[in-house]
């Protein structure tokens, strides 16, 4: 057994563990409302983004860099050498391959 199917199987117990309680047992009130809360917050836990954007203030060499290699959401000249960014921390492999870089 790998480390994939006892994960999958952990979870598919806990799954009808919590669906029984819930929809079987008619559950009414505050019990329902904790164990409805259980099955939301772990299948919730899957749809989360764990790659926050990053907002700063660069240089003009460091607004280079960044946008030579990571997904740029907004950038606004602050002054000649100082600009306000946001971007994805992740380095994007198309926009380098774009500007011919490793």
């Amino acid at each position: 057994m790998n480390f994939y199917s006892i994960y999958f199987n952990i979870f598919l117990y806990y799954f009808r563990q919590v669906y029984t309680c819930l929809f079987l047992l008619f559950l009414k009130g505050s019990p329902r409302q904790v164990v409805k809360s259980l099955l939301n917050n772990l299948i919730g836990r899957f749809g989360l983004n764990f790659i926050k954007p990053i907002t700063a203030t660069v240089n003009k060499k460091e607004l280079d860099r960044i946008l030579a290699t990571k997904e740029v959401k907004t950038f606004k000249e602050i002054n000649e050498e100082n600009y306000l960014i946001t971007y994805n921390p992740v380095v994007n492999k198309a926009i380098c391959e774009s500007h011919n870089l490793d």
